[in-house]
């Protein structure tokens, strides 16, 4: 009962007892703390009766391309962070690791990954982000029944110590010269982020706080204000019922003054050469009558 290894095999093997009954099971790994890790977690699952001889047959082992498509399905249109970036990471991950059998993977692995990366140049900050995804994305397979947890929780990578120190800024000169240099459809990118320190993946995520709709609403907003009274304005813009209209009527109060004005007016002829409106209004007598 336990760990044990076969003459024909390098990896060990995992012996136990489930109601009643022995089984041998492949721990398909070479690192025995590994192989005692994933014993003792099918030691548990027995003990809750959560496990079963069915659910880990072949058919049921998941690659890393696998759970690639299924994390890039779950995560685009979810993740803010999910965008040129974070698809290129899972990219280069997909080609280390696309046949890789999830309960496969182990320290080791990855730390040998972090070797790789840092062999063809990539920074510190770099590799982290690479190892950031990986880790989310076994956090994942988890919770979708993709990966032991047990052999998850017993992958452990340190991430590297990050220096990316650099401060390259532009004088007024070669800001004004980038900006000159830039495509149209790039200059208005650039003009923004020199304007307002935005990092790449916030002024690319924005997204249109006014639309060509809003003109409709410019015009008749401006009319109101103007002192139009809102059934010209309602013709003007072809709404079939003055409900639509209505909408544009908190904006008239500061123009009724205006229009009782023009009515005090009307009524007074000539007087209104002589007073104020407030004047006008203290003084009755000057009606016409």
């Amino acid at each position: 009962m336990g760990l044990y290894r076969r003459q024909d095999s390098p990896v060990w093997w995992l012996s136990f007892t489930a109601n009643g009954k022995r089984y041998r099971k492949s721990a398909e790994t070479e690192d025995r703390d590994l192989a005692r890790r994933i014993l003792k977690s099918i030691e548990g699952k027995i003990a809750e009766g959560k496990w079963f001889p069915e659910a880990r047959t072949k058919e049921a082992e998941y690659t890393f391309r696998e759970l690639a498509e299924r994390y890039s399905a779950w995560a685009e249109g979810r993740q803010r962070a999910y965008d040129r970036w974070k698809i290129y990471i899972i990219k280069q991950l997909t080609e280390r690791f696309s046949g890789m059998i999830m309960d496969r993977f182990n320290t080791q692995m990855l730390e040998q990954f972090q070797s790789e990366r840092i062999k063809k140049g990539n920074k510190p900050a770099t590799v982290n982000r690479l190892l950031a995804v990986i880790s989310h994305m076994f956090t994942k397979a988890v919770d979708w029944n993709m990966i032991d947890k047990g052999i998850a929780a017993s992958i452990r990578v340190k991430m590297l110590p990050e220096n990316n120190r650099r401060l390259r800024y532009l004088s007024q000169e070669e800001c004004a010269a980038l900006v000159n240099a830039c495509d149209p459809h790039l200059r208005s990118i650039v003009t923004t982020a020199l304007n307002t320190g935005c990092r790449k993946s916030e002024i690319l995520g924005l997204r249109w706080d006014f639309h060509f709709h809003d003109l409709r609403h410019t015009f008749a907003s401006q009319l109101v204000m103007a002192g139009v009274d809102l059934t010209t304005v309602k013709e003007l813009l072809g709404h079939k019922d003055i409900k639509m209209t209505l909408r544009y009527a908190h904006l008239a109060p500061s123009h009724k003054v205006k229009a009782v004005d023009i009515l005090d007016r009307t009524l007074r002829g000539n007087c209104h050469d002589f007073f104020t409106l407030e004047e006008r209004r203290d003084h009755a007598e000057c009606v016409t009558p």
